[in-house]
């Protein structure tokens, strides 16, 4: 029993093994390098705050509207920070928001669907799997709408980093 117990240990410890990257880096030549993740993660906030502004307090009408508001300021302050890949950086911050609006809208759909009726009325058309089991839907379409508005995101930032004058000595690399 013992024999078994320290070959399956073994076993166990070289499976891990095989998946453990304390030595993994990025190649200096990456395209990963140029990405400032801080500023990803610091301009996903907004999408941090419509999630939870979107399920009781954002009407529907207005949401197109204030997304609008928050694209444009976005690739503006993606055209000024990010020294390259602007267009990969919208894509990333869209992509980040999705996850956020998806987990609040998953947790709080009882609220969110109650506030947005013509998501019901979508919903309504679904398959009868998924029209059954709303939060899945939900979940299944976000990371879909997180990359379709992330290209459109993208594109935002883009044509900023073209118009936007850059501080500094920072190059225009696209």
């Amino acid at each position: 029993m013992v024999a078994r117990r320290k070959i399956l240990n073994n076993a166990t410890k070289k499976f891990f093994a095989l998946f453990e990257l304390r030595n993994f880096q990025i190649p200096k030549l990456s395209y990963m390098n140029k990405i400032n993740w801080t500023l990803i993660f610091q301009l996903s906030i907004f999408g941090l705050i419509m999630a939870a502004a979107t399920i009781s307090l954002i009407p529907q009408i207005a949401e197109p509207f204030i997304w609008l508001v928050i694209f444009l300021f976005v690739a503006y302050v993606i055209a000024k920070k990010a020294t390259g890949k602007f267009f990969l950086h919208g894509l990333l911050v869209s992509l980040v928001n999705s996850i956020w609006i998806t987990a609040a809208h998953v947790l709080f759909a009882s609220s969110y669907l109650t506030n947005h009726p013509q998501m019901q009325e979508m919903m309504a058309n679904f398959p009868d799997l998924m029209r059954q089991h709303q939060r899945i839907s939900m979940a299944i379409m976000g990371p879909f709408l997180g990359a379709a508005f992330g290209l459109i995101q993208g594109l935002f930032a883009f044509v900023a980093s073209r118009l936007v004058k850059r501080g500094g000595n920072r190059p225009v690399t696209g």
